[in-house]
């Protein structure tokens, strides 16, 4: 009987070889969307999606449904896949930004409406998964 390859050097059996170990996983992240129709005062926003036009697409739908018209929610758009998406709002300011860290675009959107309004709060945060890719 022969040794198989990388053997203790006992006899085996030959159908007992090792399967391979499974490649290394690759990771990705998903899509996220922010749109806003600023005539109508509506808002679509999703998070998690597979590509960047289904993020978009889904977000309009949403804004449409919250009083949107479907050209009126492309007039503010915000797409990311790593990390997080940040809305903040003040008196007639409105900030949109993302960012791989939730503090990060968080702060960026703050100091933006910050320089315009003194009242800005956070409205809403998303963040994407990550994947690992088998």
């Amino acid at each position: 009987m022969p040794i198989l390859p990388g053997g203790t050097g006992r006899y085996s059996d030959p159908d007992e070889y090792l399967a391979p170990p499974p490649p290394d996983p690759t990771f990705s992240y998903k899509w996220g969307a922010y749109v806003i129709d600023k005539s109508k005062g509506a808002f679509g926003g999703v998070d998690n999606r597979a590509t960047q036009a289904d993020a978009e697409n889904n977000a309009i739908a949403q804004c449409v449904g919250n009083g949107g018209t479907a050209t009126g929610c492309r007039s503010m758009t915000l797409t990311w896949q790593e990390g997080c998406g940040v809305v903040v709002m003040g008196r007639n300011v409105l900030s949109m930004k993302a960012n791989k860290l939730q503090s990060a675009a968080q702060a960026e959107a703050m100091a933006e409406c910050s320089a315009h309004a003194k009242d800005c709060k956070v409205v809403t945060a998303r963040c994407n998964a990550l994947v690992v890719n088998r």
